[in-house]
């Protein structure tokens, strides 16, 4: 089971760069099923399954979100503004990023252009992982060594990803794991605090999966 790690500090031009991800690809399978989450919350009968199935989505959800992270194996674009000219690498999240399938550009009048992949080197050693502009790069506006140029002003650069630790639950760190159970066992004896509040020692148990400070 891979750990992941915030291991760099991200720039704050790199950070206010990131505007915006949404899913394209749900995960096919939770992270943790409901007879697990029942062992070991030690819960025999079933007049709660139906309730603990909601709030194991639900920790699931709240965690990814709250951590930048994904577990289950799923794809997401992650949209940014047009970089500065002194920016050289994106930052993608969630964490961890298994590979990038494609670079977009689009311009001022919502012209799409795929970057080509020789352009670019997807950095998955560093966590939160980097897309870093090659040296190289050139597009078809004629821009060379940097950026396109003439781009829209929001979500101008689009990169699609795949993050997640595997695509089975067997890929999951069990910190995580432990994390989820823990949360939606919380939430079913509290609640009135489900899907917001959470017990103290939740952050203690996810302490190494803090994202990344700015600055």
């Amino acid at each position: 089971r891979a750990e992941v790690v915030h291991d760099r500090d991200v720039s704050r031009e790199e950070a206010e760069t990131v505007m915006a991800r949404t899913l394209y690809t749900a995960p096919t399978v939770e992270p943790v099923d409901l007879q697990t989450a029942k062992s070991l919350l030690r819960i025999e009968n079933a007049a709660l399954d139906a309730a603990l199935a909601i709030l194991l989505v639900t920790a699931r959800q709240w965690i990814e979100r709250t951590y930048d992270v994904a577990l289950i194996t799923q794809v997401w674009d992650v949209f940014f503004d047009p970089p500065g000219s002194a920016v050289r690498s994106l930052v993608l999240l969630p964490a961890p990023i298994q590979s990038v399938t494609s670079v977009t550009s689009y311009s001022a009048t919502d012209v799409a252009t795929v970057m080509a992949a020789t352009d670019y080197v997807v950095d998955v050693a560093s966590q939160p992982a980097r897309l870093v502009l090659r040296a190289s790069a050139s597009w078809e506006d004629g821009s060379l060594d940097g950026w396109p140029t003439g781009l829209r002003p929001a979500n101008a650069i689009a990169v699609r990803v795949s993050a997640g630790f595997g695509a089975t639950a067997a890929a999951v760190p069990g910190t995580l794991v432990l994390g989820i159970v823990a949360l939606a066992g919380y939430w079913l004896d509290h609640p009135e605090d489900a899907g917001d509040g959470v017990p103290p020692y939740l952050g203690t148990l996810l302490s190494a999966f803090v994202p990344p400070t700015v600055g």
